[in-house]
């Protein structure tokens, strides 16, 4: 099993960096490729082109600033959970990403979309 790590610093408390990136149905406000999203229970749906996506909401704590999530079925993917997590660093917050995923091979697609994703959010961010 793969595992994928991505993060950033962003020069934002991390209450301010949770709003963004807590809102598991916001991906579209802020990540590339990602055209449109809904939310329906702990499921999101998110439109990439031609193509749409399901994760699942697996597991949540607000106070510890983390979420975990997973894909719902996907053709070839053995396993993908993702964990996110905003920390206090300094005066800004740390941002991290990490993913498992099987079979290995898929660590060529995910690893390239996550460090895009934490690119993007500092961006959006910081802007």
């Amino acid at each position: 099993m793969a595992h994928i790590h991505a993060e950033t610093t962003i020069d934002r408390s991390p209450d301010e960096v949770w709003k963004v990136v807590g809102n598991f149905g916001g991906l579209p406000d802020w990540a590339p490729g990602i055209k449109a999203g809904r939310v329906e229970g702990n499921r999101r749906y998110l439109s990439m082109g031609a193509m749409e996506v399901v994760e699942e909401e697996l597991a949540r704590d607000d106070a510890a600033r983390t979420y975990t999530y997973g894909l719902v079925e996907s053709a070839g993917i053995d396993k993908h959970v993702v964990k996110v997590a905003v920390a206090p660093e300094g005066t800004g917050s740390k941002v991290t990403l990490d993913c498992e995923c099987a079979p290995d091979s898929l660590t060529a697609l995910f690893e390239p979309t996550y460090e895009g994703f934490v690119t993007a959010l500092k961006a959006h961010l910081e802007k």
